[in-house]
């Protein structure tokens, strides 16, 4: 009895003790669950929260399971976050790291926006990951990361690199808020930078600061860059102190030291000091940044297409004209089309109808107000006949007086409305033709180069650094010019003095540039102008490292020196423009250019002198004719009377 009452009692303990421990455990896993999805809902709102402020149109979530073999907690919890997101609004994908590095990027880029990539924890496979980042552009993605409790910010980025131009966000839990840091490197050699972002909380949402991601990076913390550059007549004047080069001036010097001095960094430059052709310069340069691991080259980069992939550019912040430099000829005579030009055939036209029309009105008007209103009694009837009135509207167009004023109402409206027509009439007309007369006009004699192959009389030279435009490419009409109006005594000059002087003296073109021939202009005794159909045009920059993550701020630093005037300002102060020398500053004006008026006044005095003698003739034909009448009739009433003063002599004599 007493053994199997003991025996009883230890299995009851036993069960006793097993209940509880299985109580424990189902406790333990029931306040886990519940931790989890307030973990995941607290997840999910920042997740969903950060999507809604960059305003994204993309979240990846990243894992480290390969496809399909995703364990039983990683896809419960994936699963539990997108119905979270869903109910917030959100989607979302999941996306493992093996797919991300087999996927193209463009396949993964967002219509809206730049994607968000979002990583849970921050073990070891996600400070793997982020170190197997490096060289890897992370400018177009904004990084998310949720920092596991106990884990330090500075040990775990010990060893990783976030470029400056990266914005990646950790999130920590701090008592009930969720706390966003910015992280970055300015250099991978330099400290982390740490800026608090914002922080999210149940009660408030996300607070942000407001300052820009420009205006939160605008400080390179010392950053010393390497960079190569060249001595050059405009664009960058080197000053040296010690061993070191620096550029003193310049149009690119200038801006660059705008960078240095708003953005706090300085650069260390090498001078490229090898000669020969522009292209080929280029072209090594761009290869020494990639050889030497050198952060910028500062020069005039044209930006050719097959550099893309190994440099990146600046925004282009000036234009390179090359042009075909001549001296015009001006044109001083003017013809009749000069006189009629400012106003069209058709407003020609209309006028005439208009003068036409509206001396109509006039003796129209007249005629009926004599005959029924009786307003114009004392004019003669030959007043305002139509001949007359078509004079009169004329003399109103060439803005002058008349001798007779109309008494009726209608008139005076016709003559109010004719002037007031010709007033703007006249003042457009004027004022077309004297801005006219006033715009200097150019005959060029050429206007490209099939029109300089044409001419027998002019010649072509330039600089020699220019010379590989002609020679290049000998399929190029440039190099057909070279071998047949090229000069090749004198067709290459030492600078842009002796080529404009060289313009002014004969017939000879000058190839180069624009703005560097404009400095030039005041020791020029012509005046020199490019031809019109012809030239080059292209943009210029500063070149740096591929995927430089210092581009974007360089860029929106040029932006605002451009919205503010400094460009403006710097860019007038390195291609300052001078007039040619003038001898005379008086024009006077040539009897040439007044030969048609003085065509039109001897037209009209012959007009009158053969209107005159048409007007004698008539004259003298109607006065003779009259006379003739005269004595016709005159003679027969001398036959009617003679008659009966012989009958009354008769009657006389025989009584």
């Amino acid at each position: 009895m007493c053994r199997s009452c003991t025996t009883n009692r230890m299995v009851s303990r036993t069960i006793a003790t097993k209940c509880l421990i299985v109580t424990i455990i189902f406790s333990s896993v029931i306040c886990h669950v519940v931790d989890s999805s307030q973990d995941s809902e607290r997840t999910a709102d920042v997740m969903a929260t950060v999507q809604h402020h960059f305003q994204s149109g993309c979240l990846y979530i990243l894992h480290f399971e390969e496809k399909g073999n995703i364990g039983l907690k990683s896809g419960q919890l994936l699963m539990l976050l997108g119905k979270l997101l869903s109910s917030r609004r959100s989607s979302a994908t999941t996306l493992s790291y093996p797919a991300l590095t087999s996927i193209k990027p463009e396949d993964l880029w967002c219509r809206k926006n730049r994607p968000i990539y979002a990583m849970l924890s921050s073990d070891v496979k996600t400070k793997t990951f982020l170190k197997q980042l490096k060289g890897i552009p992370m400018r177009p993605v904004i990084w998310l990361l949720f920092m596991d409790d106990g884990v330090v910010m500075d040990d775990f980025f010990s060893d990783v690199y976030v470029p400056l131009d990266c914005e990646f966000l950790v999130a920590q839990e701090v008592e009930e808020r969720t706390l966003l840091t910015e992280v970055y490197r300015v250099d991978e050699a330099m400290s982390l930078q740490k800026q608090v972002f914002g922080a999210w909380s149940p009660q408030l949402g996300l607070e942000h600061i407001k300052d820009t991601f420009y205006t939160r990076r605008n400080d390179f913390q010392g950053l010393v860059m390497r960079g190569i550059t060249r001595e050059t007549e405009v664009y960058t004047t080197l000053k040296r102190e010690g061993n070191r080069t620096i550029l003193h001036s310049g149009y690119f010097g200038s801006l660059w030291n705008d960078f240095q001095d708003g953005l706090n960094f300085r650069t260390d430059f090498v001078e490229y000091t090898t000669e020969g052709d522009p292209n080929a310069r280029y072209y090594k340069m761009i290869d020494l940044i990639d050889k030497e691991n050198l952060d910028v080259a500062v020069d005039s980069f044209p930006m050719f297409q097959s550099t893309f992939g190994k440099v990146d550019y600046t925004t282009p912040s000036h234009t390179a004209r090359i042009r075909i430099l001549v001296k015009p000829r001006g044109v001083n005579d003017m013809g009749l089309s000069s006189y009629v030009g400012p106003f069209s055939a058709r407003l020609w036209y209309t006028i005439c109808l208009a003068i036409v029309v509206l001396a109509a009105c006039l003796a129209g008007f007249n005629q009926l107000g004599r005959h029924y209103a009786s307003t114009e009694g004392f004019d003669t009837t030959q007043s305002y006949s139509l001949s007359r009135s078509l004079f009169y509207v004329f003399g109103i167009f060439c803005q002058q007086g008349h001798d007779v004023t109309p008494r009726s109402c209608s008139c005076r409206v016709v003559y109010w409305v004719s002037y007031l027509t010709a007033l703007v009439l006249l003042a457009a007309y004027s004022g077309t033709l004297i801005s006219f007369l006033a715009n200097h006009r150019n005959e060029f004699p050429f206007f490209d180069l099939k029109g300089l192959l044409a001419q027998n009389t002019y010649l072509m030279g330039t600089l020699r650094h220019h010379l590989h435009y002609f020679t290049s490419n000998k399929s190029n009409l440039l190099y057909e010019v070279y071998m047949k109006r090229f000069d090749k005594r004198g067709g290459v000059v030492a600078d842009y003095v002796a080529g404009i002087r060289r313009v002014c003296d004969r017939n000879f073109a000058l190839w180069g540039s624009l703005d560097l021939a404009q400095r030039y202009m005041d020791r020029a005794a012509c005046s020199v102008l490019p031809v019109p159909n012809y030239g080059y045009e292209y943009s210029v920059a500063m070149a740096l490292a591929n995927n430089s993550p210092y581009r974007i701020f360089l860029d929106h630093r040029l932006a605002k020196m451009r919205d503010t005037g400094v460009m403006m300002r710097e860019h007038q102060t390195a291609w300052y423009k001078r007039s040619p020398l003038e001898k005379n500053t008086w024009s006077s004006v040539s009897l040439r250019q007044v030969t048609p008026l003085l065509v039109i006044l001897g037209a009209g005095i012959t007009l009158a002198i053969v209107m005159l003698l048409l007007e004698m003739v008539t004259m003298r034909f109607l006065k003779t004719r009259r006379n003739a009448t005269t004595i016709i009739t005159w003679t027969g009433k001398q036959q009617i009377i003679r008659p009966l003063i012989l009958s009354h002599n008769s009657t006389t004599e025989y009584f």
